[in-house]
């Protein structure tokens, strides 16, 4: 009787201590847990940095000429065939439509994060009077 005693305590001992040893995991689980919550949060912060800044870059000098080239091109249609040269009008009405599609004052103001949108209203602009 007194070995199976003996057994029994030896057996809470090691209970106790697998007790102890699986609270320690769990608490450094937890700790580790929040250290990736906290370094998520930091990439996410530092995204949306990257996108703000981004967001706040204007077109570079070759999207600026790929807007020229599609201006140039569609006033050449437009004049094609007929009996009159290019004015300054069309030109002018060319860039308002851009500008005012994007929201600035002059296209070299467009932001990069619009530079499709204005892409898209640079190949679908006619001029007032072909409407």
């Amino acid at each position: 009787m007194y070995n199976e005693l003996i057994n029994v305590n030896m057996i809470i001992e090691q209970a106790e201590q697998g007790l102890i040893i699986s609270q320690q995991l769990i608490k450094a689980i937890k700790s580790i847990a929040h250290k990736q919550e906290a370094q998520q949060a930091d990439i996410d912060d530092a995204k949306s940095k990257a996108q703000q800044a981004y967001d706040s870059i204007c077109i570079n000098d070759e999207e600026q000429a790929e807007l020229h080239s599609i201006k140039d091109k569609k006033i050449a249609d437009i004049c094609r065939g007929r009996s009159f040269k290019p004015g300054i009008y069309l030109y002018s009405d060319y860039w308002k439509f851009i500008n005012k599609t994007c929201g600035v004052s002059t296209y070299k103001k467009i932001k990069r994060k619009d530079f499709k949108k204005a892409k898209l209203a640079a190949l679908s602009w006619k001029p007032k009077w072909l409407q």
